[in-house]
């Protein structure tokens, strides 16, 4: 027969498993509203009967089970809506942030109640020269002329710095951004170990395991990731692309954040910073740190001597993203691309900026300095003066002697120095202005017209204006001069600082080229340039042909021109190049930039940032519905439910009462069997 107390075993392992259930239930109902957690079961099997093997048992004697055990308590969750979730999430934080940060660039060009649009303030400049234009002479309408282009190269410098602020802020981001991913892998190699070492003894780490998800959607936000848990429970954690080969295994493998309990570091190091061409800015680049704080090497991407054939270092160990927060401030603050481009960052707008600051310059002044200044200047009536000028690195106004218009940007775009000392600057007339008196002085004919500033108001319909590519000069604002090596960096072109160094490696006489080398930005190229059947001491026919060298790994095209008289290169033994020869630089298939007309560039510019914008909320509410619906299919299935917890809270009591139920019966029956058994009779 079955041993006496066997049946209280029984209902005491039923009381033991509707009491966990209680317990669950409970831990379920009090984290309803936390965040992150997930929904907890118990998995209950029932205890085989304790046999022994024989052939024959009568059916009173068959054996029954021993009651019920607990065989699972996890979590309720599926690594597929995970996965899921979180792809959608760093597209849709990538989106977002960057519609963000699109909407200050917005309201940058639709001006402010302190400043005023940049086109109503262009449009008050066109119209303060229509005014001019019926009466030259009247001092009013020229102070008119005057204020209204301070106005205007006031409203260009504003807009240039406050979108200077957002790159420098965007990019400051890229910095904090980093940051936060170095701070989440060291907490997520905490909860591997933690997790790790509770679950050694065959229990499952849930509450844990819930706050590492927590922080894996966390660093989803931030940055594309990829994860795993190994078969022995270890996590490794991957972020960004395919990253670079080299020492560090496959190029997924060196991109790896957490190794189990070891993590490496990102960082911004000034190694890896590049100067943005467009702004000067120097920009955060993130970068894999070794131990010491210092950038890993990029084996891939060796750091040359000036010939090519000694490697003296390598470049940073950069790493390799496309999506979340990460990847939106980073293009915000870096790309320059445009129309062309699928994510133009704040460095184009601030190039679209410059081009109509440029374009407005070289426009007005290339009228406004073939005309005549009032008589009543301090000069007199004199031509040569320009309109708009640029403040220098002094921050004074750059006269225009030395003008330059490469230099010109929305940034320091000012009036010129004479228009600025005095109204009568301003050139109207075609033809020199004399009054009564004057020298030369004939008629009342000589009183100048207002010609000139008609043509220059003219401008606000021309449709076909361009910006024309320009030598490259130096600071003192004269054409540069190079020797065999000159470091570009200090000269400007019509994208800024290069940034860039040329250096002349010689002249082989065997194969009649010529070996010309550029430097910069962790690139060098070099160009052999063919000199068969050109006379090594004639100034033309060298200049023709060095006249148009192209760097296509720089998008650079080099000209070499205006070669002094005395230039010999015939002695190929000492062939280097002298002092005497000027060097334009251009960009591949920017020579001329087209403008159009002045309204019709502005415009089309703050519908590019309109539409741009557009874009990036219409993609922002796709991916948000994309991110929820992911979401809320994790959610039904992970989260709690306070009815479900309800019934499986009934469920449990039910349970945990019929249990005891059932020990209360044995005990009546026990007491029968004890104490009354063998009284009767008696």
């Amino acid at each position: 027969m079955r041993p006496t107390f066997f049946g209280l075993e029984i209902s005491r392992t039923g009381l033991f498993v509707s009491q966990k259930g209680l317990d669950v239930t409970g831990h379920n109902i009090a984290n309803v509203e936390t965040d992150g957690y997930t929904r907890q079961r118990l998995v209950q099997t029932a205890i085989d009967p304790f046999s022994t093997i024989r052939k024959v048992r009568p059916v009173e004697q068959a054996l029954i089970g021993a009651g019920a055990r607990i065989m699972i308590h996890d979590q309720i969750r599926s690594q597929f809506l995970d996965r899921q979730y979180r792809t959608e999430a760093h597209f849709f934080q990538y989106w977002q942030a960057r519609t963000e940060g699109l909407k200050h660039v917005e309201a940058i060009f639709e001006g402010s109640e302190s400043i005023g649009g940049i086109t109503d303030v262009m449009d008050q400049f066109f119209k303060a020269l229509n005014t001019a234009a019926t009466n030259a002479n009247d001092r009013e309408q020229r102070v008119l002329v005057r204020e209204a282009t301070v106005g205007l190269t006031l409203n260009l410098n504003i807009m240039y710095d406050r979108l200077l602020k957002q790159q420098e802020a965007q990019n400051e981001t890229v910095r904090v951004y980093v940051e936060e991913i170095n701070t989440i892998a060291e907490r997520i190699s905490v909860l591997n170990k933690n997790i790790y070492a509770f679950e050694l003894n065959g229990h499952h780490a849930n509450d844990l395991r819930d706050k590492r998800n927590l922080l894996l959607d966390e660093l989803s936000e931030l940055v594309d990731i990829e994860y795993m848990e190994t078969e022995d429970n270890k996590m490794i954690v991957w972020i960004g692309g395919e990253g670079a080969a080299g020492p560090y295994g496959s190029r997924k493998d060196a991109n790896v954040l957490v190794d189990h309990i070891n993590v490496r570091t990102l960082g911004t190091p000034a190694e890896a910073q590049t100067a943005c061409p467009i702004t000067g800015v120097m920009l955060n680049q993130p970068a894999w740190l070794d131990d010491s704080g210092k950038p890993l090497p990029d084996v891939t991407r060796p750091i040359m001597d000036e010939t090519g054939g000694v490697i003296m270092g390598y470049e940073p160990l950069l790493l390799d993203f496309t999506r979340g927060k990460l990847a939106a401030a980073y293009n915000l603050a870096n790309s320059y691309e445009g129309r062309s481009g699928e994510t133009p960052g704040i460095p184009y707008f601030i190039e679209q900026l410059n081009v109509l600051a440029r374009s407005l310059a070289q426009s007005m002044n290339e009228i406004h300095s073939a005309g005549w200044t009032h008589t009543n200047s301090p000069a007199g009536s004199v031509t040569g003066v320009n309109l708009f000028s640029y403040l220098g690195a002094d921050g004074r106004i750059v006269d225009d002697a030395t003008f330059d218009i490469s230099k010109v940007s929305a940034g320091n775009i000012s009036l010129s120095q004479r228009v600025t000392e005095s109204e009568y600057y301003v050139a109207s007339s075609t033809t020199q202005v004399r009054r009564p008196g004057d020298p030369g002085y004939a008629d009342g004919t000589d009183m100048g017209n207002n010609i000139n500033i008609t043509a220059m108001y003219r401008l606000v319909n021309e449709q076909a204006l361009a910006l024309h590519s320009y030598a490259v000069k130096n600071d003192a604002g004269v054409a540069a001069r190079v020797t065999d090596a000159v470091e570009l960096d200090k000269l400007t072109g019509a994208d800024g600082k290069l940034g860039v160094s040329v250096s002349f490696a010689g002249y082989n006489p065997d194969t009649q080229r010529l070996s010309i080398t550029l430097t910069g930005g962790g690139r060098t190229q070099t160009v052999d340039v063919n000199m068969a059947g050109v006379e090594l001491n004639a100034q033309s026919t060298i200049a023709n042909a060095l006249s148009a060298v192209n760097f296509n790994e720089f998008g650079l095209t080099l000209n070499f021109r205006e070669l002094a008289a005395d230039f010999d290169f015939s002695d190929v033994d000492n062939a280097v190049f002298p002092e005497d020869f000027v060097l334009d630089i251009s960009r591949e298939g920017a020579d001329t930039v087209p403008v159009g007309s002045f309204f019709g560039f502005l415009n089309g510019l703050v519908l590019e940032v309109a539409t741009t914008l557009r874009h990036g909320k219409t993609v922002t509410e796709a991916q948000l519905i994309q991110m929820h619906n992911a979401g809320m299919a994790r959610v039904s299935l992970s989260g709690v439910s306070l009815d479900e917890e309800m019934t499986n809270l009934i469920r449990y009591q039910h349970a945990y009462s019929g249990s005891a139920r059932v020990i209360t019966a044995m005990d009546e029956a026990l007491d029968i069997l004890i104490n009354r058994t063998g009284l009767v009779g008696r």
